[in-house]
């Protein structure tokens, strides 16, 4: 299990079909796939490609929980796959689309790197990506991930995206600033009310110079937002 500011990541169970069914008859929630599933082909999809490996011990696909309201809005985790037959670990994910733009999909996935990293210790992970999907592809370029090539796959034109432990390390501007917003922007960060400026100043920071001298910038305006925030009064010398 793995929680994040908004979400809880759990192992699929049987009661979570009904309602796994109903997403993945939603033709927006399964674009860029072969198409809608069935709730017999779900009961498959899910009892086969996802509970099973689990339960033997192997990476598999979580639930994604909202916290907030417990409910079930799509899944982020791992398939094993075969790319240009090389064996890979995919880091997969689908949302509800209720709930598009609101960057859980990328806190789902960043939450799942890492815990393909520091909980299982693989050295690499991927993600394939259809080349029209500019959602998915925000996504993976926020989780520190690399386009490395593009292939067919399934019989689909398909860019796959990389990451190793050393591309953390070495760091990503734009990785970075992701978890800040996700930070800032969550209900029940202190500063949520001024998030939208704090999002507008740290937006201004380019990703190759973040953590360099202009994100002092940064660090100066949100400063003074928590200080007008928690000493209202101090706004009139400002």
């Amino acid at each position: 299990m793995i929680e994040t500011p908004r979400l809880l990541l759990r192992d699929f169970v049987e009661d979570d079909l009904e309602a796994l069914a109903v997403l993945m008859a939603n033709a927006d929630f399964m674009r860029f796939s072969s198409g809608t599933l069935s709730h017999e082909e779900t009961e498959r999809f899910l009892f086969d490609r996802v509970v099973a490996p689990a339960r033997a011990g192997l990476p598999s696909q979580f639930a994604m929980i909202v916290r907030a309201e417990n409910r079930l809005v799509g899944y982020c985790g791992f398939f094993r796959q075969v790319v240009d037959e090389v064996n890979e670990i995919e880091i997969g994910y689908r949302l509800d689309p209720t709930y598009w733009n609101r960057g859980l999909a990328t806190e789902a996935a960043r939450a799942v790197r890492d815990y393909a990293f520091e909980k299982l210790k693989l050295e690499r992970v991927i993600s394939l990506i259809h080349p029209d999907n500019r959602a998915s592809r925000r996504v993976a370029e926020k989780n520190a991930m690399k386009l490395e090539k593009e292939t067919n796959f399934r019989g689909f034109p398909t860019l796959v995206f990389a990451c190793v432990p050393r591309d953390l390390i070495a760091g990503d501007g734009e990785a970075k600033r992701a978890i800040i917003f996700n930070s800032i922007s969550s209900p029940g960060h202190p500063r949520h009310s001024r998030s939208k400026q704090l999002r507008s100043i740290l937006a201004s920071v380019p990703p190759q110079e973040f953590f360099g001298q202009r994100l002092i910038g940064f660090c100066a305006a949100a400063v003074r937002v928590v200080l007008e925030d928690t000493f209202p009064k101090a706004r009139r010398f400002a």
